[in-house]
């Protein structure tokens, strides 16, 4: 999934550890914040040694480098997956935007966390080309820019609203229920079925 030079010639052994070094400093910019994610604490997650996880990345750099591109691999799958969607394009993004704890959702969670340092400057343009992928992919499949456009803001909103939802009850951010998501499919597709007559 993960890919840089070198990355076609590694065994598969090698790649199942350089992926576990990748995700473990992915995740530990989620949960703790980039700051947290040195070079000692992602060696100690992923299990390896210093010197193992230099062998893969030799920079704590490459390590950013690599997890921007990690997004960017999984968000040209996210977008194939909205193209050929059983369920079809406009329930597979509204679903998937409140999935929590996906590789999509950490990576893109961990790209944020990087941008907001303010210290990784390839991380902003990184999440301005996924909106713009997921944009295009929506006007692509649907056929309708404004309509994509509703689609997009309202998958932005239940991502939100995922990322911050307690129980059903809560004032500042209520779970999304699954009947209330199944809701707003259904009056998207009206509403595209009818912009076509």
């Amino acid at each position: 999934m993960f890919r840089d030079r070198g990355y076609d010639q590694l065994m598969p052994s090698d790649l199942r550890t350089r992926d576990a070094i990748l995700e473990a400093f992915r995740d530990i910019v989620v949960e703790s914040g980039e700051r947290s994610a040195t070079i000692t604490t992602t060696a100690t997650r992923a299990g390896v040694s210093k010197g193992g996880l230099f062998y893969y990345f030799p920079t704590r750099d490459a390590l950013v480098e690599a997890l921007i591109e990690s997004l960017a691999d999984l968000n040209r799958d996210h977008c194939d997956r909205i193209r050929t969607a059983k369920e079809g394009p406009v329930a597979y993004f509204l679903r998937d935007a409140i999935a929590t704890g996906t590789p999509l959702d950490l990576a893109l969670t961990a790209v944020t966390r990087l941008d907001q340092s303010g210290k990784h400057p390839g991380a902003r343009p990184a999440l301005e080309r996924v909106v713009r992928e997921w944009r295009q992919t929506l006007e692509d499949v649907l056929g309708d820019a404004p309509l994509a456009r509703i689609v997009e803001v309202l998958g932005d909103g239940l991502f939100f609203n995922s990322s911050l939802a307690g129980s059903p009850d809560a004032v500042v951010a209520p779970r999304i229920t699954s009947s209330e998501l199944e809701e707003m499919i259904t009056i998207i597709a009206n509403i595209h079925r009818a912009s076509k007559d």
